[in-house]
């Protein structure tokens, strides 16, 4: 099983482009989605439409790092892959995922996604996979730890799992991610939130503190 760790909010365009090119190169694969959906109904009926398997709608906003843990919590999946509304998944991508997690990492670690943004060994890997054992053993059993606004979480498993020699970038899998800072989708609302209240700076710090610390795991697993 293979599961999908998807919060949305407001995005309802993306988001039926996003789901429709997941299920186009799924087909042949066991995946569960669960889309935890913030404050759109559009977005709830979207999901819906293309099967989602789970849905947890609220109208209240809970945030993007709450819902990725609660999708973590509701996971059945022995791989699990954290995404967003604003991605296109091209053909093949979770074949070479796959085949690299296994023989490169032995079924252990963490595989960097290509969002043709970004050279995964140098710079980050935004989109990525990794089992649920590694998850519990090395990450504490959570995906968003508690102390970030938003950046960096992908940044503290990618450096983790360099650290630990557990990382592998698949060039071949490609995830695109569809940002405004790459000139591919307008900068909306979402994003000005996270100018406005300058999270990128004080997730930054952050960051580097945990990092010099060697990343401590401070809180209590989910799964």
């Amino acid at each position: 099983m293979i599961s999908i760790l998807l919060p949305t909010c407001n995005r309802p365009i993306y988001l039926r482009e996003m789901l429709k090119s997941l299920r186009n190169t799924t087909q042949s694969y066991e995946v569960e989605i669960i889309a935890i959906i913030d404050d759109n109904p559009e977005s709830n009926e979207i999901a819906a439409l293309y099967r989602a398997d789970y849905i947890d709608y609220s109208i209240k906003r809970r945030g993007a790092l709450w819902a990725w843990n609660e999708a973590l919590r509701m996971s059945d999946g022995d791989i699990l892959i954290p995404c967003g509304d604003d991605q296109i998944f091209h053909e093949g991508w979770l074949e070479y995922a796959l085949e690299s997690h296994e023989t490169r990492l032995k079924g252990y670690g963490v595989v960097g996604m290509n969002d043709l943004a970004y050279n995964g060994n140098t710079q980050l890997a935004t989109m990525f996979l990794f089992d649920r054992a590694y998850c519990k053993n090395e990450m504490g059993g959570i995906f968003a730890p508690p102390m970030y606004k938003y950046f960096c979480i992908d940044s503290e498993w990618n450096a983790k799992a360099k650290i630990l020699g557990k990382f592998y970038w698949d060039e071949r899998s490609v995830v695109e991610h569809l940002h405004s800072s790459h000139g591919k989708r307008e900068f909306d609302e979402l994003d000005k939130e996270k100018v406005d209240n300058n999270w990128a700076e004080v997730d930054n710090q952050t960051f580097e503190e945990r990092k010099v610390n060697g990343f401590p795991i401070t809180w209590q697993p989910i799964i």
